[in-house]
């Protein structure tokens, strides 16, 4: 009896020992499972930051601009842009087929990329004769360009261009040029209609010195500078100031320039064009 007692409580003892155990386990294992899960979080949160850049940009590297802070310039400039596409086009190379005599608009979209290079060149006109074909490799050889530039960064930006190719009616190399480029040095400038003389009489006569004097200015003279362009049709656009006096002068220059009507457009090799032009209006306030 004694050794079947004996053996019982032994029973009992390991079935605590057992059941002591299981709980320590138990415990052991939840904490455990929650270190491990500390690990994985703190793991996941280094790798979460480690995966963001450090200054978040505000240009996708993929981004094509259409307008841009500064834009793509050809090396050298207008001028230069203009030289190379007049001694690179070669109708002749690219077409047996000779194109009646007149002013052909080739028209194409291109792509400068934030390092310069020439890209995704296509033509948007159909004129036929190889003109858009040879455009188009005219355009793909060109140089590395000078990259248009936003929030002082490089970025992609695409442009539109409008060729305008002149047949000759004698047979000879095309004259080429872009039918909206903008010419800051001309044969002949734009004038007003009657000349300089009226073209002073308007702004004499035409400036609202009230508008001004209404902003209470320091008596004084000021130069305001104002810049515009006239078009081959003579007609004003673009125009804004580049002084900064405030009281509305700038405000006003601007109001004279553009209401000043239609212009007798500059001209360029016997052909109307687009035209840069700086205006200075001096505007005199006096003590009251």
């Amino acid at each position: 009896m004694r050794s079947i007692a004996s053996k019982s409580i032994k029973r009992k003892m390991i079935m605590i020992a057992i059941k002591y155990f299981s709980i320590l386990d138990l415990n052991l294992r939840t904490r455990m499972n929650k270190l491990l899960l500390s690990i994985l979080f703190l793991s996941f949160i280094q790798i979460s930051n480690a995966q963001q850049p450090a200054v978040q940009s505000s240009v996708p590297d993929d981004q094509v601009f259409i307008k841009a802070e500064i834009e793509p310039e050809f090396p050298g400039g207008d001028s230069a842009w203009k030289n190379y596409l007049n001694s690179s086009i070669h109708l002749s190379s690219t077409n047996t087929h000779k194109p009646f005599p007149g002013d052909y608009t080739v028209k194409v979209k291109f792509i400068i990329s934030d390092s310069g290079n020439v890209a995704d060149v296509s033509a948007e006109s159909k004129n036929g004769y190889g003109m858009e074909e040879e455009v188009i490799r005219v355009i793909k050889n060109s140089p590395r360009w000078k990259p248009a530039r936003q929030n002082d960064r490089n970025v992609n930006f695409q442009f539109r261009r409008d060729i305008v190719i002149t047949i000759p009616p004698r047979q000879g190399q095309p004259v080429v040029e872009e039918s909206n480029q903008v010419f800051t040095k001309v044969e002949i400038e734009a004038s007003y209609p009657g000349g300089l003389a009226k073209w002073k009489r308007y702004l004499e006569t035409s400036l609202n010195l009230n508008s001004i004097k209404q902003n209470k200015p320091p008596a004084g003279t000021y130069t305001v500078i104002v810049k515009f362009i006239i078009s081959k049709e003579g007609v004003v656009s673009d125009v804004s100031a580049e002084t900064k006096y405030g009281y509305g002068m700038e405000a006003e220059a601007i109001r004279l320039i553009k209401a000043s009507g239609t212009w007798t457009p500059a001209n360029q090799n016997g052909r109307n064009i687009n035209s840069y032009h700086r205006q200075a209006i001096t505007i005199v306030i006096g003590q009251d």
